[in-house]
């Protein structure tokens, strides 16, 4: 009888290794198909910036996408730091404007950490992106699809 016991621990242990590894692999795969950030460009303050291309919506010659920025050097908000922003973005191919429509700042790289801060009003101006600049750079990344 005793083995009978071992064998039904052995089968439980082997159950839930199984059942373990099984949610690892999971979990990574969603992260996965998340999101996917290509660097676009580096700044000259070592800030990283990436776009999600599983997230570009062309209209016309406008694109909407995701952006995320890691930034070397966190930028102060109120007695907390920021240390990534994810952007949702509206880019005008034509006239090289953009304008933010989302933004979620975060207190760790890459998007993690808990909100430092939320802007989901869209009312942030329209802004020129100047040749040479980051926001040129991934302009012109975006545009060339």
């Amino acid at each position: 009888m005793k083995k009978h016991g071992i064998n039904n621990t052995v089968r439980k242990l082997n159950a839930f290794r199984w059942l373990l590894v099984v949610g690892i692999l999971y979990l990574c795969a969603l992260r996965v198909q998340a999101e996917q950030w290509d660097v676009v460009a580096i700044s000259e303050t070592n800030a990283t910036f990436y776009y999600d291309p599983a997230t570009v919506i062309k209209d016309s010659y406008r694109f909407t996408y995701w952006q995320l920025a890691n930034y070397a050097n966190p930028i102060a908000f109120g007695d907390e730091m920021i240390f990534s922003s994810k952007t949702q973005l509206l880019v005008d191919c034509k006239s090289h404007t953009y304008h933010m429509v989302y933004i979620f700042d975060y207190s760790k790289p890459f998007a993690a950490g808990h909100l430092v801060h939320v802007d989901l009003t869209g009312n942030t101006p329209v802004y020129s992106a100047s040749t040479g600049s980051i926001d040129a750079i991934v302009e012109g990344q975006i545009c060339k699809n």
